[in-house]
């Protein structure tokens, strides 16, 4: 059944942030039940996430177009000689703070020697200026670039091993902003933006969100293992019970919202619970206002 009209407006206002919690819910139920309606928001999600690198680009080729245009006022020649306006003897000039800018447009064929004129004729600390903005647009511009080179695709999540369904189809490539859930009982391996890369086990559900900052998940339930480059991103994994973030290291993390069907304790259990194990470098949680750091060879749960 193709997708109504009703649906192109949740999805809209889900990627715009304008969507209220009960209209989420009413989108997550039409993904669930409509197939459809899955790769239509999929298709969406793509098309955001390329608009949102394109403007980025754009936002900063801007910005070196306005340094490059903006006026300098020691950059204005002198036109008045020192006896006078007219340079006729007896007759008093104007003052210079009463005269008006000259409207005059020189030809083309004069473009070049009246730029040759300005340049070869600015103070010693006028051309010192200049040669730091024009280094300055020219290392912008280099770095634009190599930007561009390197996260040409950034905006893809790889799935290395395993199986990630969405809306109950399996998916090769993961939307950004969708709950997804590893199928089957393997683990799920991916890659995120950042040289991030993560194991779901099975039955997880998380939803993986685009972030200014680095990556960032928001971990529903389930299990994983995360690790971040050092000095390469921050990673930020969001759960009801707090926010784990490092800037370079390897942990894992157990979230456990239900008790399995078969499993019956003698002593009750206090749900939700996190539980956190860092193997490399270090991690800040975030939990009940309290900031907890962890370094390799710690391990700590936190409870609601």
């Amino acid at each position: 059944m193709p997708s109504s009209e009703r649906d192109h407006e949740l999805i809209d206002k889900y990627l715009e942030s304008l969507a209220s919690e009960a209209e989420v819910i009413e989108l997550q139920e039409r993904l669930t039940a409509d197939a459809n309606v899955a790769d239509v928001f999929a298709e969406a999600s793509r098309l955001d996430a390329s608009l949102q690198l394109f403007f980025r680009k754009q936002y900063k080729i801007d910005q070196v177009a306005a340094l490059l245009n903006a006026p300098d006022p020691s950059l204005a020649p002198i036109i008045a000689p020192a006896e006078g306006i007219s340079g006729i003897p007896g007759q008093s000039a104007a003052p210079l703070s009463c005269l008006r800018a000259s409207t005059f447009v020189p030809r083309s064929s004069r473009h070049l020697e009246s730029r040759r004129w300005r340049f070869t004729n600015l103070p010693a600390g006028s051309l010192h200026r200049w040669k730091f903005i024009s280094a300055a647009a020219l290392l912008l511009m280099i770095g634009i670039g190599i930007w561009s080179l390197m996260n040409a695709g950034d905006l893809r999540l790889r799935l290395i091993s395993g199986h990630v369904a969405v809306a109950g189809r399996d998916v090769g490539e993961i939307p950004f902003n969708v709950i997804c859930e590893v199928s089957g009982r393997d683990a799920a391996i991916m890659e995120l933006p950042g040289k991030v890369q993560i194991e779901l086990v099975g039955a997880t559900r998380a939803i993986i969100r685009r972030s200014s900052t680095g990556a960032a998940i928001e971990l529903l339930s389930g299990a994983g293992d995360f690790r971040a480059e050092q000095n390469q991103i921050s990673l930020r994994v969001e759960t009801v019970l707090g926010v784990v973030t490092t800037t370079g290291g390897r942990f894992s993390l157990e979230l456990v919202t239900t008790l399995p069907d078969n499993l019956s304790p003698t002593e009750p259990i206090r749900l939700p619970r996190l539980a956190v194990v860092v193997a490399q470098g270090s991690v800040t949680v975030e939990h009940a206002g309290l900031l907890t750091t962890l370094s390799a060879g710690q391990q700590q749960v936190f409870l609601n």
